[in-house]
């Protein structure tokens, strides 16, 4: 199911440097796609120490830091970020959150877009990330994750 969606929205958006896609399970986040080394460095900070793709998985609620070498809330992703001068990321949950209820655990997952350039994707372009996610995933329900889409 991922490797459509990933595809996609790789060829889908001008200036994204590298995705990845989170997934947790109530214990523990991991990355279970991603288009380049660096974007898995920058998905292990937030998955030891909280980051947008976290807080989009868990919250369903798309989260967007225009400028992560000016944003204080995450230093060891901002030092990361840093050092393969990545600069945006945009983290779009993939359905709906399913929060951990009792013994079943629960998961979630989120598509994280990074890029080296500052603000670069602005309100009109978060929206149509969310719709294109949003009808990746409807299709891949629909069509099963043998088919592809293209």
């Amino acid at each position: 199911m991922l490797i459509p969606i990933v595809d996609f929205l790789r060829a889908a958006i001008d200036g994204v440097d590298a995705l990845s896609v989170t997934t947790g399970d109530g214990e523990a986040f991991e990355t279970v796609a991603c288009s380049e080394g660096f974007a898995l460095r920058l998905d292990e900070a937030q998955h030891r120490r909280g980051g947008p793709c976290t807080i989009a998985a868990w919250s369903g609620e798309q989260i967007y830091v225009p400028d992560l070498t000016t944003d204080p809330r995450w230093p060891t992703l901002t030092e990361i970020a840093g050092y393969y001068n990545v600069c945006s990321v945009l983290s779009t949950p993939l359905g709906a959150p399913s929060l951990p209820t009792g013994d079943n655990g629960g998961s979630t997952m989120a598509i994280n877009l990074y890029s080296r350039a500052r603000d670069m994707f602005p309100v009109s372009t978060r929206r149509a990330i969310a719709a294109m996610v949003c009808a990746a995933v409807e299709l891949v329900t629909v069509k099963g994750p043998e088919r592809s889409f293209f």
